[in-house]
């Protein structure tokens, strides 16, 4: 998982851009936040499969837990677990540990 904190489209895409072996170049644009936005997840699987990315505006609890929902769906799809009653654990796991990591990584980078 790639996470952007305050980053524009043409820092994103650089970034991701240096990663080899991609399968698609990244282009600024797709990484641009709409001027109503605080936070976009993006499902790299076009260019690097198994990879997203999160580009934050503001990093406050709700829009975090928020992305982070999305990441955790599209990567329990990608590994071919869908949710049910007897999983549940593994898809809780997952967004608390995402959610302490993206937390501690925005109070270090501030």
């Amino acid at each position: 998982m790639h996470i952007f904190i305050g980053g524009n489209g043409k820092e994103v895409s650089a970034r991701l851009n240096r990663i080899k072996n991609k399968l698609h170049k990244h282009n600024a644009q797709d990484f641009e936040l709409s001027s109503s936005s605080s936070a976009y997840a993006y499902d790299l699987e076009y260019s690097l499969p198994g990879h997203y990315a999160i580009v934050f505006k503001h990093t406050d609890l709700n829009t975090i837990a928020h992305e982070v929902f999305h990441i955790v769906m599209w990567h329990n799809k990608y590994i071919g677990q869908r949710f049910n009653g007897g999983n549940e654990e593994s898809f809780a796991y997952l967004f608390g540990y995402l959610i302490s990591e993206i937390y501690d990584f925005q109070k270090t980078n501030n």
